[in-house]
């Protein structure tokens, strides 16, 4: 049996940046294989050159990626881009602006789709700008970043410092541990909001700061923590629940007690994290862990810390 498809839920009210976050996927350099299932073609402008062909309610692009419009029933949509001949590594899934992606996510648990995919994340788009108006849908709002392991407050080169701090205070005060990041035009490194399936940090520094993009609001940095000592899976689940909220994405390898004679993957986004087992040891067993977050606030010791006590 194939090994489950992860599937990011992106999620967020009308017009808070999802399409161009979709848009900086479709076109992007990861090299991943990625089935994106949308709404409505008509609300994604996908550039000519790099459509490779068009049937029914699929396009395909020349960058490996494909793209199909929901026209029946999700789990029936999940399960017929799973299916395909060409079997995506990512599953990237745009809900309704209005729709409440605990719903969304309660359908990937469906019998027919839970053994071919799992929820990788939800993330979230934030327009900050707008995001007080429409009072009566604040609750809808709310709920939809909740509900977000990562949330993206997006359109921040539109308002002052001062309200952007208001709209952070307004989400601290519900989440105080939800993980947010600061972008104009969604530019955020896909690495952080896709689950690679890797756990090297591979464009971002270990010693300092990932270099910003041309619109990239927030900046980024790793560190790596190692350990010839066993972790404790349990243990190192309660770690990763405890890390501050400026902890964006831990991957990695891990020795565990549990399972002595094979590695076990770590692949976390946000508040959500899992660990599955990996291949045989090629040499003695020995943890590596990249966590990777904002730079503000950033305590490679105090990450240290938190993973050494997982340590037997």
């Amino acid at each position: 049996m194939s090994a489950p498809v992860p599937v990011t839920v992106l999620t967020g009210f009308l017009g808070a940046g999802k399409t161009t976050l979709l848009n900086r996927i479709l076109t992007g350099d990861h090299g991943l294989p990625i089935g994106v299932l949308v709404n409505d073609f008509g609300s994604i402008n996908i550039d000519e050159r790099l459509i490779a062909g068009i049937d029914d309610q699929t396009i395909s692009l020349a960058n490996g990626c494909v793209c199909c419009q929901i026209d029946t029933e999700l789990v029936d949509a999940v399960a017929a881009m799973v299916d395909r001949p060409e079997r995506p590594g990512y599953v990237l899934l745009e809900a309704s602006g209005v729709a409440d992606p605990m719903g969304i996510a309660m359908t990937l648990g469906n019998d027919r789709v839970k053994d071919e995919v799992r929820l990788d994340a939800i993330v979230s788009v934030v327009d900050v700008e707008q995001v007080f108006d429409l009072p009566e849908l604040l609750d809808l709002k709310l709920r939809q970043i909740g509900f977000s392991d990562i949330v993206l407050l997006n359109k921040v080169d539109l308002v002052d410092p001062e309200h952007t701090r208001r709209v952070h205070d307004w989400i601290d005060e519900r989440f105080p541990r939800v993980r947010k990041i600061e972008t104009t035009h969604c530019d955020v490194p896909l690495d952080l909001v896709l689950g690679v399936g890797s756990y090297a940090a591979t464009d971002i520094s270990e010693n300092g700061s990932r270099p910003p993009a041309a619109h990239t609001a927030a900046e980024f940095r790793s560190h790596t923590y190692t350990s010839d000592r066993p972790i404790a899976i349990e243990s190192l689940r309660t770690a990763i629940k405890r890390f501050p909220a400026y902890v964006v994405r831990c991957n990695g390898i891990v020795a565990t007690p549990e399972s002595p004679d094979r590695q076990t993957v770590l692949q976390s986004v946000g508040r959500r994290s899992t660990l599955e087992a990996g291949q045989p040891w090629d040499d003695l067993p020995r943890s590596e862990i990249v966590v990777i977050g904002t730079t503000t606030g950033f305590d490679a010791a105090e990450l240290d810390r938190l993973l050494a006590a997982c340590e037997q």
